[in-house]
């Protein structure tokens, strides 16, 4: 069992290797509290299965991706956690294809990167959906140089594709009212959607006291960034969201 504590500018790690006590910096700062947390949880891992010396970390590729995926399912909702293992597992899977002998982080070079970009293209996967692939891996190994796993990140060298970015389609006012009155009773929750630009979680986590119609703000529970957030409304969204208030 390890102990994680701030000291100094750093969080630090305590546990017992073989009778003897073992104090070290993580080197995260302390306001990365959920990356030493990640840190922890590996150096757990490690000490169960007997891997002592985690001044040696491993740099195993496919090792290093396990650990990461437990950190962020610490972090990120369901779906995103299942969206990061898909990314990784799609590029372990190209490698083992393509590039067998890669078993290291140090052995992905910005060249094969190009060719997993390239391969990924060819089985007619968007230029967003690629895009978003090396997103997801330049996150795996930007968190691998912060615990000293990698020296550098090969997706920054790479370029990313350019998705063909179509206009938003918007409706008219005559189109808004059939898809408004085709929604009945639940008519005002569906024009609070369209007025707010809340996601479907995060409209439906507001409650009365979120409300301020003296000041026509209204408090925004960013559910992706993990806060809260005030943001004010317009006088036809207060007029919408009063009426539902007086009528509770």
């Amino acid at each position: 069992m390890a102990t994680l504590y701030p000291r100094g500018d750093y969080w630090w790690v305590h546990y017992v290797d073989r009778g003897r006590q073992v104090r070290i910096s993580t080197k995260i700062p302390k306001k990365d509290k959920k990356l030493a947390e990640g840190y922890l949880h590996e150096l757990e891992g490690r000490l169960a299965r007997g891997h002592i010396g985690w001044l040696s970390p491993s740099f195993d590729l496919k090792e290093s991706m396990s650990t990461y995926m437990d950190s962020v399912s610490q972090e990120k909702s369901p779906k995103t956690v299942t969206r990061y293992q898909q990314y990784l597992r799609y590029f372990l899977e190209y490698l083992k294809e393509h590039h067998p002998s890669v078993r290291t982080l140090a052995e992905v070079t910005p060249a094969i990167v190009d060719q997993y970009k390239t391969f990924r293209l060819s089985l007619k996967k968007s230029k967003q959906t690629v895009r978003s692939e090396l997103e997801g891996l330049r996150t795996f190994f930007g968190w691998a140089i912060r615990l000293d796993k990698a020296k550098t990140n090969p997706i920054l060298k790479v370029k990313k594709p350019v998705p063909y970015r179509k206009l938003p389609r918007v409706y008219t006012p005559e189109e808004l009212d059939r898809i408004f009155a085709a929604a009945g009773d639940r008519r005002p929750f569906f024009e609070f959607l369209y007025r707010s630009g809340f996601r479907l979680e995060e409209a439906c986590a507001v409650r009365i006291k979120d409300i301020d119609l003296q000041s026509n703000i209204i408090r925004y529970r960013n559910l992706k960034a993990g806060r809260d957030e005030w943001c004010e409304i317009n006088q036809t969204l207060a007029a919408l969201l009063g009426a539902q208030v007086k009528g509770k």
